[in-house]
Formats: structure tokens, C-alpha cells, sequence
């Protein structure tokens, strides 16, 4: 298969690792590939992708009429030259622009997943410009991939879903979590706990919609019962100095390490006792995915999709979003309470599959070939 990848930028997160392992696939098992990504970075890190790759300058986040025309046209050039079999877009401004460039160039398959609705994410005064773009574009799609049941519903519910939708969630690198360095596992533990202290661990960009103050000031909470813990913040972005000021205005600095940007999360997960997710919308949290398979008791923010991954007292703790006493009460419950924890850990791996980067890819891989052979 001929495949041409689109996606926005490729700062760390959900979306963009869930694209760049499937490219990486798909180029390892021989078939074309070419990933085309904007040139815009960020504080929140940025992935390399091993596969042919194409940085598009005019493909930029914001609404940019002009750098939105160039980039139209250029998308519609490369389909035009490239002839691919299919097109997979994901993230807003690169499905909205390929859905037209790889309909005018006359692509045989076109195909978009949507991580969570663009008009979720802090643009509510213009909500029905994002809703009725994505009516538009939609129509111009072969096939939507969907990464969890409530955005399914939404969609319906507004209009923008009618037919050809499939679930095929985003999934984690189960293996990678299953084979982690134990021995830098232990070092790391021994680097962020040398006193015993007990490890919450929060692992994610610090920009909206996640909000890792709430899991700071539930710190703060939890310390009034428990002194021996520490809250370990992987990450960044635009949200590290209020998150900072906010630290040392609780006067937690000895209390909380924010460590940046990291290569070896899965060690530093490894190394936690918990794992904490904070946002107020959520697709698919591979955060609360990765804590999973690396047998940790995880406590997530009950928004979108997590409850599909996370059920209350069942494999996981829910908490409503930004309530720090809400978040503070679920971590003491996991301090005090150690058969609770081993239940949630039992039970959470029994659905590790269902939520695999190993599914996901084969998944993907039987949709394109039915919708090929469709079309011949």
C-alpha cells in the first residue's frame, strides 16, 4: 500500500504517538509511507518518527487563512505527485485541510481519526464554527476512526457521525511497560524516594486541557494525613511556571520534583507507586493506559473517554475534574488501603489488550484493506 500520513505538529501527546507508531509500522512491513507533519514544536516535546517524513511549514495549529490556503495547495500537489492508495489524517487543522486536498487529487481512500472534538478545546465562544467545520470535512471522508465511545455519542448527537465510524481506540505499548529496565527502575526509585517516600506520579504535557495544579493542591491535601509522600510531574509546557509558583506559594518544594521532559517515563512510571491523571477532557488517556500495564493503581479525572478505560473501584479510582479534595481523598484511600490496590491491579490487567498498541495497529490495518477492496 501507497500511504500519505497527516497530522498538525508532532509535540508530545496521545494523537501524535498513536500516528507515529502506526507509520513506523506500516513502513517496517514494507508498504510506502510518507509522514507529513507542520514544522511547529513546542515546550510539550516533539516526536521523531521513523519513517519518511515531510515538514510542511504552512501547516500550522492556528487559523491562518493565508499559511491554510498555501498549505491546502501543497497537501493537494503532494496527493497529486504521490498517487497514494490512502490518506489518514489526524488532529484538527490537518484532517479539515486534507479532506479537500485529497478529495480534489482524487485519492482512492481517505480516512481521518479524531483524538476528541476540536471544539472541546478551549473555543467555546466559536463553537459552532468548529462543530459546522467538522460536519463539513467529515462529508468528505471515506471512513471516521473514533478512539472512544463518548465522542461517538457526541458526534451523533450533533450531527457531525452519521455512517462509516469505527472504534479503534488508541492504545499503549503494553510490551514496552511489561519490559521496562528494572535495574534504572531502581535507581530512579531510590533518586526520587531516598526517605521511602510514597511516589504519585503525573505524566503528561503541562497545557490544557490537562490541569496538574489540581493534582498539586490534592497534594497538599493528602500531607495534612500522610508527610512521607512526593507527587513526581513528567512534562511540559505552558502551564510548568504557574504550576511552579503554585508549589512554592503550598510550600511543597521538597515535596513535589518536576522533572521536564523524559525518555525513560516508563521507569519513572515503574518506579511510582501510583499514577495520577488531571485534565477536564480526555479522549483516550494513554497516561492512565501506561499505569495500567505497569501494574500501578491508577486515579483518573472522569471526563470523555477515561471511564471507558477506568471503572470506579473496579480497576481504577474516578474523580470529578478540578476538585483537589476529591483527587486528595482517592490518593489517601490508595495510602490506607492495600487489598483495594492489588484488586485494582488484578482487574486492570485483565482488559490490557482491548487497550494495545498491538490491537490498534491490526485494527487499522484490516479497515484499510477492507476499504481498498471496496473500492476496486
Amino acid at each position: 500500500m501507497k500511504i500519505i500520513y497527516t497530522i498538525t505538529r508532532m509535540v508530545i501527546g496521545g494523537a501524535q504517538e498513536t500516528a507515529k507508531h502506526t507509520a513506523e509500522y506500516f513502513h517496517q512491513q514494507g508498504h510506502e509511507v510518507l509522514f507529513v507533519t507542520g514544522a511547529e514544536a513546542g515546550r510539550e516535546g516533539y516526536y521523531e518518527v521513523a519513517a519518511p517524513t515531510l515538514i510542511m511549514p504552512s501547516l500550522v495549529r492556528a487559523i491562518r487563512p493565508r499559511q491554510d490556503l498555501r498549505a491546502l495547495i501543497s497537501l493537494y500537489r503532494l496527493f497529486r505527485r504521490h498517487k497514494p492508495d490512502i490518506v489518514h489524517a489526524r488532529t484538527a487543522k490537518a484532517r479539515f485541510l486534507t479532506a479537500f486536498a485529497a478529495r480534489l487529487a482524487g485519492v482512492k481512500v481517505v480516512v481521518q481519526t479524531m483524538h476528541g472534538w476540536s471544539f472541546n478545546m478551549q473555543v467555546d465562544s466559536n463553537r459552532w464554527l468548529y462543530v459546522l467545520a467538522e460536519k463539513i470535512a467529515t462529508r468528505f471522508y471515506d471512513w471516521t476512526i473514533m478512539v472512544a465511545e463518548p465522542d461517538i455519542e457526541t458526534g451523533r448527537r450533533i450531527g457531525v457521525l452519521q455512517k462509516n465510524i469505527s472504534l479503534i481506540r488508541s492504545g499503549v505499548n503494553v510490551d514496552r511497560m511489561h519490559n521496562i529496565d528494572t535495574a534504572a527502575a531502581a535507581r530512579l526509585r531510590a533518586e526520587l524516594a531516598p526517605n521511602g517516600e510514597t511516589i504519585f506520579a503525573l505524566v503528561g504535557r503541562l497545557s490544557m486541557p490537562k490541569t496538574p495544579h489540581i493534582a498539586v493542591e490534592a497534594l497538599a491535601l493528602v500531607m495534612k494525613r500522610y508527610a512521607n509522600v512526593r507527587l513526581v510531574i513528567v512534562g511540559d509546557g505552558a502551564q510548568r511556571e504557574s504550576v511552579e509558583a503554585l508549589i512554592e506559594r503550598l510550600g511543597l518544594g521538597s515535596h513535589v520534583v518536576m522533572l521536564g521532559l523524559r525518555r525513560d517515563g516508563a521507569e519513572i512510571v515503574a518506579a511510582s507507586d501510583f499514577v495520577l491523571h488531571s485534565s477536564e477532557h480526555e479522549g483516550l488517556p494513554k497516561t492512565i493506559l501506561e499505569g495500567m500495564a505497569a501494574g500501578k493503581p491508577v486515579i483518573g479525572t472522569n471526563v470523555d473517554g477515561v471511564p471507558i478505560v477506568l471503572q470506579h473501584e473496579v480497576n481504577g479510582l474516578l474523580v470529578e475534574k478540578n476538585d483537589p479534595a476529591a483527587m486528595a481523598a482517592a490518593m489517601q484511600r490508595l495510602i490506607a488501603d492495600d487489598a483495594l490496590c492489588a484488586r485494582l491491579v488484578v482487574n486492570a490487567n485483565k482488559r490490557l489488550y482491548d487497550f494495545s498498541l498491538a490491537k490498534t495497529i491490526l485494527d487499522t490495518e484490516a479497515l484499510y484493506r477492507e476499504l481498498l477492496a471496496a473500492k476496486r
